[in-house]
Parts: structure tokens; C-alpha cells; sequence
């Protein structure tokens, strides 16, 4: 599933499921993708430039999904847009990053660093926090290690060469972690893609009417000096303590970070 996108495509083509089953009496989450019908392109752009005929994001969007309760079981059928990331915390204040007036999604909205799925859910929630937030302390550049994490070190030193800054060698390394208090709250998804069967835990958010699904794991990590910068379009970076940003509007944040908040403050 990591290489079934061609390098070329990436950040222009991405995965949908065509089912997602949740078992509520085992807290459980099922993906089902098939590798002959999963690929929706960013928009006609894409699809004129590389020569595809990819469903589009905006056609998907307005496709319309069936929800049926079976027991203990919800499912979701249609062609479901997937996302993912990570929710960075640190000194329980969450680090978002602003989306300005000229977002193709949610702009002027607060974000996590997360985007559309292009690999396992693992690999894409990891990647997007690994490319999206640049993380500094006393100035130098440095590594969020965390175990559940596929070693991600040279798309992070990618991101920071691509934005103007050397690389340490070796690159320092914070220890990130699953906080106790939002690992309680995460689910088991399995993704089956063809043959293949991908099962990570997440905590989970999933958009019925919208038809999208998406997961998020939350990493935290300390440190004194510690500053951030976005990795992709030199957009801000801010800390919102989590008891603060509840007094906010839940408009001022994507409907991932809005559900996060009511969930855990």
C-alpha cells in the first residue's frame, strides 16, 4: 500500500475505502480498499497533467455514502475519503499550524499536521507531522522519536533542507509518546488492502454525513528552548493550551482538531 502511488503523484492522488465497519462492542474499526478502485486525484489539474482519469476530490465529496447499524456494527458504504496525522502536544498545549485564506480546504482554520492518506495509515500520519512541523530547541534542528513511528529521519531532514536549514549530523532526538490519558481513547484499525492487512491503533474521528474517516495519533514531547515552523508553505505555528483552546470557537479549527478538543478537555 506504501508503493501503490506513484512517486509522482504524491500530494496529488490519494486513497479512499469503499467500507469502513465498526464493531462498538469490541471497539473496533475495519477499512476495506481495493487496490482496482482507491485513487482519487486532487482535482482535473492532476488528471490533465499525468494523463489519468482519477475520480476527483470534488466529485467524491458530492458521491453519496449509505449508513446502516446491524447490531453492534455500523457500516459506512461509498467511495470514503480518508485522513490522518498528528496532534502534537507539548507542555499540554497543542501545536497547530494555520491554514490561511488560500487553502484549497478549511481555510482560515487552525490544523494538526495531517492531510490525505497516500500510504498505510501509519506511514501517512507520521509522514505528515514529520514533513509539516519543523521542531527547534535553542535554534538547532531536532528529531520527535516515537516507537509506533516507521523511522522517518530522512523525510524529516528532507523537510528541513528544503526549507533552508542545515542538518545536524548526528540529528538530535526528543522522545515523543503516547500520553496515557489519550491512548485510553484509541481504537484498533485494520486496513485490508487486497491481500494485504495493515492494524494499528489511533483515536478516531469519522464524519458520517460527510463520508470521511480519519485518525490521528497524539504525540507528546518536552523541552526547554523548544520552537516550530511549518515544514510545507512557511505558514504559523502556534501553542494552544488544551484548556484554552476550548474557549475558542469550534470554527477556528478543522473539524479534526474541533472533535479533539471536545473529546479531551
Amino acid at each position: 500500500m506504501n508503493d501503490h502511488i506513484p512517486a509522482e503523484l504524491k500530494d496529488a492522488v490519494y486513497y479512499y475505502a469503499r467500507k469502513v465497519v465498526r464493531d462498538a462492542e469490541e471497539g473496533r474499526w475495519e477499512l476495506h480498499v481495493d487496490p482496482d478502485d482507491c485513487l482519487v486525484a486532487l482535482n482535473e489539474d492532476v488528471n490533465d497533467h499525468f494523463d489519468r482519469d482519477l475520480p476527483t476530490l470534488e466529485t467524491v465529496e458530492a458521491d453519496p455514502v449509505t449508513h446502516r447499524v446491524e447490531g453492534h456494527t455500523e457500516v459506512l458504504e461509498g467511495r470514503i475519503l480518508l485522513g490522518g496525522g498528528v496532534i502534537p502536544i507539548v507542555d499540554d498545549a497543542l501545536v497547530l499550524i494555520f491554514r490561511d485564506a488560500r487553502a484549497p480546504a478549511a481555510p482560515l482554520r487552525w490544523t494538526a499536521a495531517d492531510g490525505r492518506v497516500d500510504a498505510t495509515l501509519t506511514r501517512t500520519t507520521f509522514g505528515e507531522f514529520y514533513e509539516e512541523l519543523l521542531v527547534f530547541q535553542d535554534g538547532t534542528p531536532v528529531y520527535v522519536d516515537v516507537p509506533e513511528a516507521p523511522d522517518m529521519r530522512e523525510t524529516y531532514a528532507e523537510a528541513l533542507e528544503e526549507n533552508g536549514y542545515e542538518v545536524p549530523d548526528p540529528l538530535p532526538t526528543l522522545k515523543g509518546a503516547v500520553p496515557e490519558t489519550y491512548r485510553a481513547a484509541y481504537d484498533p484499525v485494520v486496513t485490508h488492502f487486497g491481500d494485504q492487512r495493515y492494524e494499528a491503533e489511533f483515536w478516531v474521528n469519522w464524519d458520517i454525513d460527510a463520508g470521511h474517516f480519519g485518525v490521528n495519533q497524539a504525540i507528546a514531547f518536552d523541552g526547554p528552548g523548544l520552537t516550530f515552523a511549518d515544514g510545507e508553505l512557511c505558514r504559523c505555528v502556534e501553542r494552544f493550551p488544551l484548556e484554552m483552546a476550548a474557549e475558542r470557537p469550534s470554527a477556528s479549527y478543522v473539524d479534526s482538531v474541533s472533535r479533539f478538543i471536545e473529546t479531551f478537555a
